[in-house]
């Protein structure tokens, strides 16, 4: 969870916003040190919930964010993008796949390095790494522990 786990953390924290509790499983199946499978759920203060997962074992796991909502449904899955929405009206029956999205971000390295020399805006601050921080310390406690983690 601590690798490759903490890219859907901060993802649903981006997305959800404060975080209220978490519960985690992790496996242990080959001998590394650290754990093959992992899964929280994380409540946030708004009452929408989180899965979180990565894996160490898996094969051929497609990169996907999935967001449920009561107006609308998101699916990206290996940069294929499809929406539904009861918001869209009735021109967009069913799934949409955007056809133009807005430019990426520069990449969080380069903000950093623009914002220390130019000083350019950094949206991956301190704040941001330490909410990421505790997050995960939470995350290995709850699993430590077999109890759910009140942020």
């Amino acid at each position: 969870m601590m690798d490759l786990g903490c890219h859907p953390m901060y993802l649903s924290s981006w997305i959800l916003g404060k975080p209220v509790r978490i519960s985690s499983m992790f496996s242990y199946f080959t001998d590394r040190t650290v754990e093959d499978n992992s899964v929280c759920t994380i409540e946030f203060e708004n009452k929408a919930v989180a899965i979180v997962e990565t894996s160490l074992v898996t094969y051929k796991t497609p990169s996907m964010v999935e967001v449920y909502g009561t107006e609308g449904t998101l699916i990206i899955c290996d940069n294929n993008i499809r929406l539904t929405s009861n918001k869209m009206g009735e021109e967009f029956d069913g799934w949409v796949t955007p056809a133009k999205l807005p430019q990426a971000l520069p990449h969080p390295l380069r903000q950093w390095v623009d914002g220390v020399l130019y000083n350019k805006p950094i949206l991956y601050d301190e704040e941001a790494g330490t909410r990421l921080t505790e997050l995960l310390e939470a995350a290995y406690i709850a699993h430590k522990e077999k109890r759910e983690v009140q942020m």
